[in-house]
C-alpha cells in the first residue's frame, strides 16, 4: 500500500498506517490504574501496562512472580490423567518395556526429553521413535506398533501427537499394547482406543489447560506418577520435574502456546531455571546451544523462539528427526557440543531453502491476491517438490504478509506414480484453520490433516486440490469477512515521546516478561521521527534506521530502529524513500545488539510506520503525543 492510498483512507480509520493496518491502544481503566498505582514498589509505567493488560492490583504479585504451585491445575481435573499416572506408575514398579513415540519438532523433543530423564531415574532406558515427517508422516503408524509390540514393549506413551491416530492405535488395542496418549492438538468427537487420552483440548476436558503444549501436558503426566508412586508406596525417591521446567518452557514457546495461567509460570520458571544453567550444569543440551550461537546475555522467551528454536526445529525440517531429542536429552557435554554444531549447521541451510520457496510461493500468492481484490479469503499455493520441512515458516511468512489464512503444499509423486500435496498452513488470530482442515478431511478431501486454530498440516491427493479450495474458501470466508471489514489491527500499550524510550522504562517493560503468544510485548506508537539514514540488514530483507527526533526533550538528537521483513514491501518502499516526512512509528523497545554499544542502547523494534496524525486519534494517559 502506498502512503497516498493509506492518508485517503484516514476519513475511515483515522489511526490507519501506512501499510493499512489500524492502531488502537488497548482499553484503560482509569480505577484499575489508580489501584495498581498504590502498590510498593510499582511504577507509573508498569501499572500502567497491567491495567492495559486487565492485571488486578490483587493478581499483580502473582503475575509478576508466578508460583507454580498457585498456577497448576492439580493433575486430577485434566481428563484422563489419573487413568494414566496409574498405568505409568504400574509399569515403572513393575519393570516394563516402555516405548515413546514423540513428534520432531521442539514441542515434541522437549516432552521426549522430560519424559526419557523421568523414566532413566527408574534405571528404565525406553525405546524412543521420532517419526520423519518428510517421509513418515505425522504421529504413530501401523508399522510402529506391529514393531514395538514384536520387540517386546508393553506400554507406549505418545507425545505432542496420536490424539488422531485412530488406525494405528486400534492395531495395539488388537495387539494388546497399553498405550498413553499425551497430546494437545485439536481433537475430533471420537477418540482413538487407549489406556488414557490425555489432552486438554478434548471436547469432553473442563480442566481450562487446553492453552498447554505437549511438553506441558508430559509434564503433567510425571507429576500426576510422582503422585501415584507415593501414594500407592511403590516408590518414594522420585525426581523433582522442576529440574526440567526449561524443557517445558522451550517447547511451550516454540509452540507459540499462551503464556498465561500455568503456562506463563512454567516459562517464567524454565528460563530463571536456564539461567542458573548457563552458570554451570543443568541441561547440557540448551547450554550447548547457547554456547555453540554465541549468546552469552540472559535467556528470555524470544531467545527460545527467535534464536534455539529454529535450531532445535532445523533437525526435523531436514529429515533428521532424532537430533532435537538426542541433545536435549544427553548429559554427555562433548555429545551436546557436537549436536548442538549440527543443528546450527542445519538451520543455516533451512534458511536457505526457506527463501528459494518463499520467493515462488510470493509471486503466487501476489498472483492470487491481484485477481481476488483486498477480500482475500485464503491463499492456497504449491511448487513441484517445494522442501516439505519449510512450508510451514513460509507460510507464516505469507500470513503476515497478506493477513489471511495460508496453506503451502508441495507436489510430488508416491509409491503409486499419483500426484499427491503435502503442507501446512497458517492462520491468523481469528480464523480457526486447524477445525477447518479436520472438516476437510472428515468429508474425505483430505488423506490426513490436523492442527491448531493457528497452524495445520495437510495432506491430498492432487485431484481434490479445487474442490478442497473451495470447501475452504466456503468454510472460512465468513470469519475471513469478519476481518476484512476492517484493516488488520495492531495494539498497542501506550504513546511515547520519544524522550521517554529509556533504560529506565525497558527495565519497567521486563518485569511483565516473559512476552509471547497471550502476553506480547507491549508495543508503542512513538512520534515526530524522521529518517536520517536506512541500511538493508538481514540478507537484504530489513532495514536498520537512524531516526531524528523533533522532541526537544531528547538527549541527543538520534534513535536506532530496525525493522525486519519489510524491504521489498509497500512499507519498506516508504521507509527508502527519499523524502519521507515526518512520522510515527509502532515499535517495541529493546537493547541495541549493533553498532558496538553492546546492548546498552535503547532501540526501536519497528512494527508499522503511520502519518504523524495517526497519533491525534491515540489518547494517552501521561502526555499529548507530537503531531
Amino acid at each position: 500500500m502506498t502512503a497516498s492510498l493509506a492518508l485517503s483512507q484516514t476519513d475511515l480509520y483515522p489511526a490507519i498506517s501506512y501499510s493499512g493496518r489500524e492502531w488502537r491502544l488497548r482499553d484503560f481503566s482509569a480505577p484499575l490504574f489508580g489501584s495498581l498505582s498504590q502498590l510498593e514498589g510499582l511504577s507509573p509505567a508498569q501499572a500502567e501496562l497491567l491495567a492495559r493488560r486487565g492485571v488486578s492490583a490483587e493478581l499483580a504479585p502473582s503475575f509478576l512472580e508466578p508460583r507454580l504451585r498457585d498456577s497448576l491445575v492439580h493433575p486430577d481435573k485434566i481428563k484422563d490423567l489419573p487413568q494414566a499416572a496409574d498405568r505409568l506408575a504400574h509399569a515403572l514398579a513393575n519393570r516394563e518395556q516402555i516405548a515413546l513415540l514423540a513428534d520432531s519438532d521442539a514441542d515434541g523433543s522437549s516432552a521426549a526429553a522430560v519424559m526419557i530423564r523421568y523414566l532413566r531415574h527408574f534405571d528404565c532406558e525406553p525405546q524412543v521413535i521420532t517419526p520423519d515427517r518428510l517421509s513418515e508422516g505425522y504421529g504413530p503408524r501401523v508399522e510402529h506398533i506391529r514393531q514395538l509390540r514384536e520387540q517386546g514393549c508393553g506400554l507406549l506413551i505418545t507425545l505432542d501427537c496420536g490424539t488422531t491416530a485412530t488406525e494405528a492405535l486400534s492395531e495395539a488395542a488388537s495387539l494388546g499394547l497399553d498405550v498413553i496418549v499425551c497430546d494437545h492438538h485439536t481433537a475430533e468427537a471420537g477418540l482413538p482406543p487407549a489406556v488414557a487420552v490425555v489432552n486438554p483440548n478434548r471436547f469432553d476436558d473442563t480442566s481450562g489447560e487446553g492453552g498447554l503444549a505437549g511438553v506441558g501436558v508430559a509434564f503433567m503426566l510425571v507429576v500426576a506418577t510422582n503422585a501415584r508412586l507415593r501414594q500407592t508406596g511403590q516408590a518414594s525417591d522420585v525426581p523433582d520435574p522442576l529440574a526440567w521446567t526449561d524443557l517445558v518452557a522451550l517447547g511451550t514457546v516454540c509452540d507459540v502456546r499462551p503464556l498465561q495461567g500455568s503456562n506463563r509460570a512454567l516459562v517464567f520458571h524454565g528460563l530463571h531455571s536456564l539461567a542458573r544453567q548457563a552458570q554451570g550444569g543443568g541441561n547440557k543440551g540448551l547450554v550447548a546451544l547457547l554456547e555453540v550461537l554465541g549468546i552469552d546475555k540472559k535467556p528470555t522467551a524470544e531467545t527460545f523462539a527467535f534464536q534455539l528454536g529454529p535450531c532445535i526445529n532445523a533437525g526435523a525440517r531436514l529429515g533428521y528427526p532424532e537430533l532435537a531429542r538426542s541433545l536435549l536429552s544427553t548429559d554427555d557435554r562433548r555429545e551436546a557440543l557436537s549436536l548442538a554444531g549440527k543443528l546450527v549447521a542445519l538451520n543455516q541451510q533451512r534458511r536457505e531453502i526457506e527463501e528459494r520457496v518463499r520467493s515462488q510461493a510470493l509471486q503466487q500468492a501476489l498472483q492470487q491476491a491481484e485477481a481476488v481484490g483486498k477480500d482475500l479469503p485464503l491463499v492456497l499455493v504449491s511448487g513441484e517438490n517445494w522442501h516439505r520441512g519449510v512450508l510451514g515458516i513460509v507460510a507464516g511468512r505469507l500470513r503476515e504478509r497478506f493477513h489471511c489464512p495460508v496453506i503451502v503444499l508441495s507436489r510430488s509423486r508416491d509409491e503409486s506414480g499419483a500426484e499427491v500435496l503435502n503442507g501446512s498452513g497458517r492462520s491468523p488470530e481469528g480464523i480457526d484453520l486447524g477445525t477447518a482442515i479436520l472438516a476437510a478431511r472428515q468429508v474425505g478431501l483430505l488423506t490426513a490433516g490436523g492442527g491448531h486454530p493457528a497452524a495445520a498440516g495437510l495432506s491430498l491427493k492432487a485431484e481434490h486440490l479445487d474442490e478442497l479450495k473451495a470447501f475452504l474458501t466456503t468454510r472460512l470466508q465468513q470469519e475471513a469477512k469478519q476481518m476484512a471489514d476492517s484493516p488488520s489491527r495492531l495494539t498497542l500499550d501506550g504513546v511515547l515521546r520519544p524522550s521517554e524510550v529509556t533504560l529506565q522504562r525497558m527495565k519497567a517493560i521486563e518485569t511483565l516478561a516473559p512476552f509471547g503468544a497471550g502476553n506480547p510485548k507491549p508495543l508503542f506508537a512513538i512520534g515526530g521521527l524522521r529518517i536520517v539514514s536506512q541500511r538493508s540488514i538481514a540478507r537484504d530483507t530489513g532495514l536498520a534506521l537512524r531516526l531524528r527526533s523533533e522532541d526537544s526533550g531528547l538527549r541527543g538528537s538520534e534513535l536506532r530502529g530496525v525493522c525486519f521483513r519489510v524491504y521489498d514491501t509497500g512499507l519498506g518502499q516508504l521507509l527508502r524513500g527519499a523524502d519521507t516526512p515526518s512520522f510515527a512509528v509502532a515499535a517495541h523497545l529493546a537493547l541495541s545488539d549493533f553498532g558496538g554499544f553492546s546492548g546498552k542502547v535503547p532501540e526501536l523494534l519497528v512494527r508499522d510506520v503511520a502519518p504523524i496524525g495517526a497519533l491525534a486519534h491515540l489518547p494517552s494517559t501521561g502526555y499529548v503525543p507530537i503531531v
